[in-house]
């Protein structure tokens, strides 16, 4: 197994590219798919899934381009009517070469957004990390102004089962924002606190 992090420079995006034996998953494509065709090709690899973990409207993703030019199937979350690709929910898995990219709701920053999780099956069928899209970075959480109850549905996440290093770091978030007098009605904070840290460590 092995993970490639995609950076587009001049974007505020990052695309994922999972490897295993013989086949890859590219999380978030940019647009620009060449980069993803060319690692595949140096590692000998068939991309055949392609996650969108929500949608965006700061850039435009690259996942029916990519899909054009591989055997890659296309999956989204299912809260929004998309015209392509198939939709996925709660608990769906994908087998990849011994892994497992598994599927968990985390509407909050957009209803149909979906955070991927990754399990290594040579060693043990629990997540050992986690794609979260724009749901959650490290010292900070996703925008929850672009929907109706977005804090609300965000903080749900801190309910799900096995994910106790992302509970603690969503609570301590929450309590942080709810100290801090916001004058912006659409605030960009960033804040370094400690669970975030542990976290980082933990994740890196």
């Amino acid at each position: 197994m092995f993970i490639e992090r995609v950076h587009s420079p001049g974007l505020a995006h990052i695309s994922y590219f999972v490897g295993g034996h013989d086949k890859a998953a590219v999380i978030d494509p940019r647009r620009d798919v060449e980069v993803y065709v060319e690692l595949a090709r140096q590692h000998g690899l068939r991309i055949t899934h392609i996650f969108e973990t929500h949608r965006n409207e700061d850039y435009v993703i690259g996942s029916r381009e990519l899909a054009e030019i591989t055997p890659a199937k296309i999956y989204h979350g299912d809260q929004l009517p998309f015209e392509y690709g198939v939709a996925v929910s709660e608990g769906d898995g994908f087998d990849l070469d011994g892994l497992r990219l598994g599927v968990l709701e985390t509407p909050g920053h957009t209803h149909e957004s979906i955070c991927v999780t990754l399990a290594d099956l040579s060693s043990s069928e629990e997540p050992v990390g986690v794609f979260t899209g724009d749901v959650l970075f490290v010292g900070d959480v996703g925008r929850t102004d672009f929907i109706e109850g977005g804090a609300e549905l965000l903080a749900r996440i801190a309910e799900i089962p096995g994910l106790e290093a992302l509970a603690t770091l969503v609570a301590a978030l929450q309590a942080a924002r709810a100290q801090i007098q916001v004058q912006s009605p659409a605030p960009i904070l960033r804040i370094r606190i400690p669970e975030a840290e542990r976290f980082e460590q933990h994740s890196g």
